[in-house]
């Protein structure tokens, strides 16, 4: 099916309700995977029906079970002991400042690079009111830590804006089309033979950079999502979602029934990237709901956007699409990350220009190999990773160490006696036939023993000479007789 045939499809599948029809079966459209078994993977796992007509006893009861979600209301995030009232019913960025608009990514895979482009954009025009007109070109054919239209990652394209000297360019400093990675700008601190200019001297950079990204725990049930609402709050996020049930969607509230996980593995349960620029009160079911800016035109969803339900899946992680998974936010102009986010930023380092994640020192793979984590190791819950690394690094000197003096005898066998001549060698009569002495202690015991030796060799000469004296009388004895 082609672009056009798709829209014409979602045109004729506006729907009342968002859990009528948006579960047809579709081709890929960028970034949805090619398998085209894995909505029956997806409904086997959350026994989701698609015709209610066709279930079986068993189906209908398993599809029962899976409407058992955990209901989520604003007022929960609101501290009753306040005066005023932190979260209200409806809150859109649309009616704040310019946000900009509704990008197609046609048959690309880069849902990652328009909602990066998204949320950068909405924070300049938040901080500086003005929005600037940022190139999604630009790091689909420049970023080399994603895969351009192979899919990417909004925290990976963070990574390589924040190590650009001259970050994201605007659409009319770049082209106006994808183009290949030789055709890319060079930075505008090079001089004219390429060599790198003092600050001082290089004109100032061309596009926008940002102080770093903010992240909110995944999967934390009601935690993620009162930290979201923080965040959404300071400004919009961009978020991970599952949008294979979505292909038809042309309205709605879309909950957990109509659009779960794609898998229950936190990596494979989302596969697109769209922007949460605020939340609302569904009247008619009762339920708050996230608004979501998609990728996919004007004419997908309602004018672009999407509203999918706060509520939780059964186990409490999860949301709707799989929501909760991931979701970030860049920093610009000084700003700070919301309560309930941890900030993060990049650094080139090593001869080889590794990009690093700071400050957990997560190596960024190139070309959209992911991220390289280091191992962590707890004990009684405390992170002992720094000691054992210090350990490690203390025990690897030491053995250097005796490898080294055990090379270094080899090579001088002498010196393997050094230590003893050098004592033996205190204790040796000086050249007078006198012995010198350590210690008062050691003169007397010297003494004592030379007197006792003396003394030992007197009584065997007297022995000896008694001995003597004594033989000679018996001859003499002998011979008288």
């Amino acid at each position: 099916m082609t672009p056009d045939e798709i829209k014409k499809a979602r045109k004729a599948n506006k729907l009342k309700n968002a859990k009528q029809g948006i579960a047809r079966e579709l081709p890929q459209l960028g970034e949805i995977t090619k398998d085209e078994n894995l909505k029956k993977k997806v409904v086997d796992k959350f026994n989701f029906q698609n015709e209610k007509n066709e279930s079986s006893d068993e189906e209908a009861e398993d599809n029962e079970a899976s409407n058992n979600v955990i209901d989520v209301q604003i007022h929960e995030f609101n501290d009753p002991t306040a005066n005023t009232t932190t979260f209200k019913k409806h809150f859109d960025w649309r009616n704040k400042i310019d946000i900009g608009p509704v990008y197609s990514q046609g048959a690309c895979s880069g849902c990652w690079a328009y909602s990066t482009v998204q949320v950068i954009a909405d924070s300049k025009a938040i901080n500086t009111g003005t929005r600037p007109d940022l190139s999604p070109y630009h790091l689909l054919s420049c970023d080399t830590l994603d895969s351009g239209c192979h899919t990417g990652n909004m925290a990976t394209a963070y990574a390589w804006i924040g190590v650009q000297r001259d970050g994201i360019l605007r659409s009319r400093d770049f082209s106006t089309d994808i183009t290949s990675a030789e055709e890319c700008p060079l930075p505008s601190n090079l001089g004219s033979n390429g060599e790198v200019l003092p600050e001082a001297q290089a004109p100032k950079p061309k596009g926008i950079g940002i102080d770093g990204y903010c992240e909110i725990a995944p999967l934390e049930g009601k935690d993620t999502i009162l930290a979201l609402m923080r965040a959404v709050k300071q400004q919009p996020i961009a978020v991970g979602l599952n949008v294979k049930p979505l292909q038809l969607y042309g309205g709605g509230l879309v909950q957990v029934a109509d659009c779960p996980p794609a898998s229950t593995d936190s990596v494979t349960a989302i596969n697109h990237a769209a922007v949460i620029v605020g939340w609302g009160m569904d009247e008619a079911a009762k339920k708050p709901y996230w608004l979501i800016k998609n990728s996919y035109g004007v004419d997908w969803g309602e004018d672009g956007y999407a509203r999918i339900a706060m509520e939780l899946t059964e186990g409490g992680a999860y949301g709707a699409c799989g929501l909760y998974s991931e979701q970030n936010y860049p920093l610009t102009d000084g700003t700070s990350c919301a309560e309930g986010s941890d900030k993060r930023w990049s650094e080139i380092q090593g001869s080889e220009g590794d990009v690093y994640l700071m400050p957990d020192y997560v190596l960024v793979l190139p070309n959209g190999g992911g991220l390289l984590t280091p191992a962590k190791f707890t004990v009684f819950g405390h992170d002992v990773t720094n000691l054992l690394k210090y350990t490690s690094v203390f025990c690897f000197v030491s053995c250097i160490a005796l490898i080294l003096m055990e090379i270094a005898q080899c090579i001088h066998p002498e010196m393997e006696n050094w230590g003893t001549t050098a004592t033996s060698n205190s204790n040796t009569p000086s050249s007078g036939g006198e012995r010198t002495p350590l210690d008062g202690k050691s003169t007397v015991e010297e003494a004592q023993k030379e007197t006792l030796l003396a003394k030992n060799d007197d009584e065997k000469t007297k022995s000896h000479t008694l001995a003597r004296g004594k033989k000679n009388t018996t001859y003499g004895t002998s011979e008288n007789a």
